[in-house]
């Protein structure tokens, strides 16, 4: 079974922000979460070649300093404080999602707002957040990932759900994957979990009686 969110490719989205931060001494500011998004888009932006300190609100430093106990390099992390407002100027500041919002961001001094999330492929979501430069970097296994798991497992059957399902049914069965199918979650919303996997069953055995 399978969820994602969007085809879209991580490094054009950090280069995107590259391109931001090269036009303005203003400060990005990043919402990202604290366990596995936060050390992603760093490591993102280290891969793309940014080697400048990045500054992270204190609720991301014990994730990213156990990253750095276990040898991840993530490059120069400072602690973003908000009397070091200054030395931010033109930096990357990465903070929980729900800090954007609050009186600590607030006192940053004329931050571009930006959240790294599968989320923001929707305008009007980014809009309603007061994200000024949207990175559609998703919680789930992106596209190339999911199609080279499928690829390389050689999966008999495969179930989609969650996000874009039609598409990576699609995809499957324009490469050889005949056996899938999408279970829409619609459909599924008010099922108890037992009734979950009767319907998974279900249209397991009706696809592979064909």
């Amino acid at each position: 079974m399978a969820s994602y969110i969007s085809a879209s490719v991580p490094h054009n989205e950090i280069n995107n922000l590259l391109k931001s931060i090269s036009a303005t001494q203003r400060t990005h500011l990043i919402g990202v979460y604290s366990l596995g998004k936060a050390q992603r888009v760093i490591s993102l932006l280290r891969e793309a070649g940014y080697d400048h300190p990045i500054f992270i609100h204190g609720a991301l430093e014990k994730l990213c300093d156990y990253y750095l106990s276990e040898g991840i390099n993530l490059g120069l992390l400072r602690k973003a404080l908000v009397q070091d407002k200054e030395t931010m100027k033109g930096a990357v500041v990465m903070a929980p999602p729900s800090a954007l919002r609050d009186r600590w961001s607030r006192r940053l001094m004329d931050p571009i707002i930006s959240q790294a999330s599968g989320w923001m492929t929707i305008k009007q979501r980014a809009k309603r957040s007061g994200v000024e430069l949207p990175l559609i970097i998703s919680d789930h296994a992106d596209w190339n990932e999911l199609t080279s798991t499928i690829g390389q497992h050689g999966s008999r059957y495969n179930l989609g759900t969650h996000g874009r399902e039609d598409a990576l049914v699609h995809w499957c069965k324009l490469n050889g994957k005949m056996q899938s199918h999408c279970v829409y979650k619609d459909a599924m919303r008010n099922l108890r979990y037992e009734e979950v996997l009767a319907t998974l069953s279900h249209a397991y055995f009706e696809n592979f009686s064909q």
